[in-house]
């Protein structure tokens, strides 16, 4: 049984895993629009927020989506990496951080028993490799990563890191080129 701050806790995360699935059910190019419109109206400082919300909440929206939202909203490049790595990291070690204190019970109350166990079998299976698959592909998950006893140390080598060269990729490759 949880706590009363574990279930506060609970009830934020179920609300905004509830929106995120509500994100989802819009098309990715109206999703870059909105977050487009977002990122313009409110600066860095949206930018940030969503990169770290999505990064810590366990679900298939990607903040390479923010990123790219924030390029053709005609942010800095430059900036738009550094803030989206800053936020990445953050929201990445924030949900392992809570994977890792609230332990698998609290996580098998967020995700379904089906999807957690095929994520933790290829974890376990693979190991730090699994780490860096589900980190360049969707959906990564450090949440559920911290539930099941990886290192830190495995987490930031095979699953920040390589994120930070996407991003740093998706973010001033084609500045370069382009301009």
């Amino acid at each position: 049984m949880l706590t009363r701050k574990g279930r506060i806790i609970f009830v934020i995360m179920s609300l905004l895993l509830v929106i995120s699935a509500l994100l989802l059910l819009i098309t990715e190019s109206f999703l870059k629009e909105e977050l487009a419109a977002a990122i313009v109206t409110f600066g860095f400082s949206a930018l940030f927020l969503f990169v770290c919300l999505f990064d810590f909440i366990p679900q298939f929206i990607s903040p390479k989506i923010v990123l790219i939202a924030a390029l053709i909203a005609g942010l800095d490049p430059f900036k738009a990496v550094l803030i989206t790595i800053f936020g990445a990291t953050t929201g990445s070690l924030l949900g392992f951080g809570v994977g890792h204190h609230y332990g698998r019970a609290y996580v098998e109350q967020l995700i379904d028993k089906k999807h957690e166990k095929q994520f933790e079998k290829m974890i376990h299976e693979y190991g730090k490799w699994g780490v860096l698959v589900t980190a360049i592909t969707l959906p990564y998950t450090p949440l559920i990563i911290g539930a099941v006893g990886i290192p830190l140390r495995i987490i930031v080598l095979y699953g920040i890191m390589p994120r930070i060269f996407l991003y740093i990729l998706i973010g001033l490759f084609p500045y370069l080129f382009l301009y």
